[in-house]
């Protein structure tokens, strides 16, 4: 029973794509989709060349960052060492 709703399902699914397919305006020629290809290849290589250089930018920002961290870090563990050490009472 299973089997034959499948086949039944498959066959109106096939038909409907069908009916839908022929409904869309036939293309001319492949030159028609070498030139959509061309500006969507264009559009995507853009936005990569985009997201990459912004990515590369924060990690950049964020290395320099991390960098000032750790000196201020060190400074400040530098300085405390030297107040504490300096005005021991003994």
């Amino acid at each position: 029973m299973h089997t034959i709703q499948l086949i039944v399902l498959s066959a109106i699914c096939a038909s409907s794509f069908m009916a839908h397919a022929s409904d869309r305006p036939a293309r001319d020629s492949f030159d028609d989709r070498d030139k959509e290809f061309d500006r969507n290849y264009e559009k995507t290589k853009k936005f990569v060349d985009d997201t990459y250089d912004t990515v590369t930018i924060i990690l950049i920002v964020g290395a320099v960052c991390g960098v000032i961290a750790l000196i201020a870090t060190s400074i400040g563990v530098i300085i405390s060492v030297y107040c504490c050490t300096r005005n021991r009472d003994y």
